[in-house]
């Protein structure tokens, strides 16, 4: 069904002259510049076949020949710019203009669609909504000026988002939930949202790749209440007042490769997701590098972290996790922190000119710290005249040995490069290294400069 509506100009003036008075009239008639506004509503694939008939579109909806909704203009000031609903055909909806309405394109319960090189914008709603939408392609669309969100995915799987562009949202500029699992969320561009850049919850196995997140108000990109995510090669800028990365209620999810460069905020938060791979991401200049909290079993792999107020910061719990051959440099508070976390192993991780701590643990314990290197950590020794700091409760302990503290490198007058007295922490649990090393640890990456 085609709803037309015509923007009405003025004609004619009328005036008639009555003994009570002059009584104008005023007569709308089409002037030149009328412009036609339409609306599309399909129910099903009879009248979906109906109405491209009628309107010529290409296509026959079969597999091989979809119809093709093409080169519209449409606008209208509220309503569904183009609605489809029930139906089972193939189409493709490509190249056109939807301006204003509460949804630009709005689609329930199809299949075999493909969106493609729309421009959108303005809608007092959603841009795109799909729901109960299967294997649906969304790409080369351009999104702008929503009220709400951008592009919302709901209980529609398999669906495959890329090379959008999505700016100036009021809410979030990707938002995908409830079952929508093993979607593809990639190679899109997304400015300046409301909300969240990319927002997904309560699904599984989605992938979130090589997009590209700026200025959004709250997190970069996040997921809640799913599992087995991958989150790889996103570019996050200046996120300005949550997460630039956040996965919480998410076990099983890798974040990997992606560059993240804050706005004094939290460069990767990572909640109640056990069983989480953290590698090779470079985050700099937030108040987290890394934040863990009530996540057991996680692996830090080969991170970068850069001027954050702390690198590397485990808490509540989050315990049995590997932190392993990161580098941590210039952050302001500490490099590696663990508070209430317990039998986790530090191994091969270079954290270097902290303005205060290398090395903070408090309430933590039976926690293994080997074969690291601290350089340069705590100059002014604001916090004590250590590097690394415990204050684990008396009685426990945590296993700290073979580490390089460059401030510690002598007397060896055995030769075997462990220095002869051990280097004490700070702190009140009289924790020390009893084996610190002579010169530092040689990693298997020699790319990585110690000093």
């Amino acid at each position: 069904m085609i709803f037309r509506k015509i923007q009405i100009g003025i004609g004619i003036i009328l005036l008639m002259t009555m003994s009570v008075g002059l009584i104008i009239f005023l007569i709308s008639l089409p002037d030149s510049d009328a412009t036609v506004q339409d609306q599309i509503s399909i129910r099903g694939d009879n009248e979906f076949k109906s109405v491209a008939l009628e309107e010529e579109w290409l296509g026959s909806g079969s597999k091989e020949t979809p119809y093709i909704i093409m080169g519209l203009n449409l606008s209208a000031p509220s309503g569904k710019l183009i609605d489809i609903q029930h139906t089972r055909v193939y189409f493709r909806v490509e190249g056109n203009i939807l301006t204003n309405g509460s949804y630009g394109l709005y689609l329930l319960n199809v299949s075999n669609v493909e969106v493609k090189a729309n421009s959108i914008q303005g809608a007092s709603e959603n841009g795109i909504f799909f729901s109960q939408v299967n294997e649906g392609l969304i790409t080369h669309n351009s999104v702008s000026n929503t009220r709400k969100v951008g592009i919302w995915i709901e209980n529609s799987p398999n669906c495959n988002l890329s090379k959008n562009t999505v700016v100036h949202t009021g809410q979030d500029a990707i938002s995908v939930h409830l079952k929508s699992n093993n979607c593809i969320i990639q190679s899109n561009t997304v400015n300046y949202s409301g909300h969240y850049g990319i927002y997904t919850t309560e699904s599984k196995g989605t992938i979130i790749q090589l997009n590209a997140v700026y200025e959004s108000a709250y997190a970069g990109i996040e997921v809640g209440r799913s599992s087995y995510y991958t989150i790889t090669n996103n570019s996050i800028i200046r996120n300005q007042y949550a997460h630039s990365i956040a996965i919480s209620d998410s076990p099983y999810s890798k974040i990997t490769f992606n560059r993240i460069e804050g706005f004094g905020t939290q460069g990767i938060t990572v909640r109640y997701s056990p069983h989480s791979l953290v590698k090779q991401n470079n985050v700099s200049n937030d108040i987290y590098g890394l934040g863990l909290s009530f996540s057991h079993n996680v692996t830090i792999i080969e991170n970068q972290f850069v001027g954050n107020n702390f690198g590397i910061y485990l808490e509540s719990h989050s315990n049995n996790c590997t932190i392993i051959a990161n580098t941590i440099s210039q952050s302001i508070i500490g490099g590696i922190t663990l508070l209430n976390t317990n039998d986790c192993v530090i191994y091969q991780n270079l954290v270097v000119h902290s303005v205060q701590l290398g090395l903070f643990l408090e309430l933590s314990s039976n926690n293994t710290i080997y074969r690291n290197n601290f350089i340069s950590n705590n100059p002014t020794e604001t916090l004590g005249t250590s590097q690394g700091l415990d204050r684990t409760n008396l009685g426990l302990k945590n296993n700290i040995s073979f580490n390089y503290w460059n401030d510690w490198t002598e007397p060896d007058l055995d030769f075997d490069n462990i220095v002869d007295t051990p280097y004490l922490l700070s702190g009140d649990s009289i924790n020390s290294d009893l084996f610190p090393c002579v010169i530092p640890i040689l990693y298997y990456n020699p790319t990585r400069n110690l000093e």
